[in-house]
């Protein structure tokens, strides 16, 4: 069993009760960068107001849920991870596109890591 890991949303306004929303506009206004959430992956869910979208949604250690809004960077990585598992989200900020044809263009930029399991 791994040590007790205690979190603060980067975002604790209070609202919402044991539902914190990560909305990537809102880190990168207040400058905001390194890990924003850690918990058990759920899955997807609708996003509110944008049905073409998904936000992700995490299970935080204390029961609380966690919603991040979507992103694409986000989106392209959570992708890959199955369901129920222990995940890791970093935010870096806008950076630049690399590829594609909105390269050059400003994007939300996020690392997810998986926990590594035996």
């Amino acid at each position: 069993m791994s040590a007790e890991k205690q979190f603060e949303s980067v975002l604790n306004d209070g609202a919402g009760g044991n539902v914190t929303y990560i909305r990537p506009k809102e880190l990168a206004e207040a400058g905001t960068t390194g890990v924003v959430a850690e918990g058990i992956f759920q899955g997807s869910v609708p996003n509110r107001f944008d049905e073409t979208k998904s936000d992700f949604k995490l299970e935080m250690e204390d029961g609380s849920i966690t919603i991040l809004n979507h992103a694409g960077s986000l989106a392209n990585q959570l992708k890959r991870v199955t369901p129920g598992a222990y995940v890791r989200i970093n935010y870096n900020g806008m950076q630049p596109m690399k590829s594609g044809k909105l390269a050059g263009k400003s994007a939300h930029a996020f690392v997810v890591e998986v926990e590594v399991t035996d």
